[in-house]
């Protein structure tokens, strides 16, 4: 857990910038599986693991985008 409002605006900051950057993995991973799941070269078990995948990074990238808008905000911070 990060606790916010912190006193040092750059450390806020860098924070931010952190999870910004998680973010854009995240969201560049997810478009490659979203990709891969369209190519219909996989099997049938491949194509369930990357629609798990797909699930699970667009949760993530909804909890990141969340945990960016409180630290913004300044509130405390859950992943």
């Amino acid at each position: 857990e990060i606790l916010f409002p912190v006193e040092d605006e750059i450390l806020k900051e860098k924070v931010i910038h952190i999870l910004e950057l998680e973010l854009e993995e995240v969201q560049g991973r997810l478009e490659r599986l979203i990709e891969a799941s369209k190519r219909g070269t996989e099997t049938a078990d491949s194509l369930q693991r990357i629609e798990r995948a797909i699930q699970a990074h667009k949760q993530r990238a909804t909890e990141l985008k969340g945990m960016i808008e409180k630290a913004q905000g300044g509130e405390s911070l859950t992943a």
